[in-house]
């Protein structure tokens, strides 16, 4: 299921929204030049380095609901993707593919 192409595009659509919600939180949390430099420089740094902190910034910037959305949301994409977390886990950071 983890590659299945609705579990694909719902993984696209939780990364978009992740790089918005710091962006978001950039712009909300900060003020004067700093406002801009994270509220743009942070979904950039975000999308190199990856990780999985839309929810704690929605949450820190005031937005709960947009928060546990994004957490809940995740959760499910995560549970659909069990086939993907155990292959993960199986192959502990070696070269194989999935299949």
């Amino acid at each position: 299921m983890g590659s299945h192409p609705p579990n694909l595009a719902l993984r696209f659509l939780l990364e978009m929204a992740a790089l918005v919600a710091i962006g978001y939180w950039g712009f909300d949390q900060h003020s004067g030049i700093w406002r801009f430099a994270i509220g743009i420089g942070g979904p950039m740094l975000a999308a190199v380095l990856w990780g999985t902190f839309a929810a704690w910034a929605l949450y820190d910037a005031g937005s709960t609901l947009l928060a546990e959305l994004q957490a809940g949301i995740t959760i499910v994409h995560y549970a659909l993707s069990y086939d993907r977390v155990a292959w993960l886990l199986r192959t502990k950071g070696t070269e194989a593919t999935p299949g």
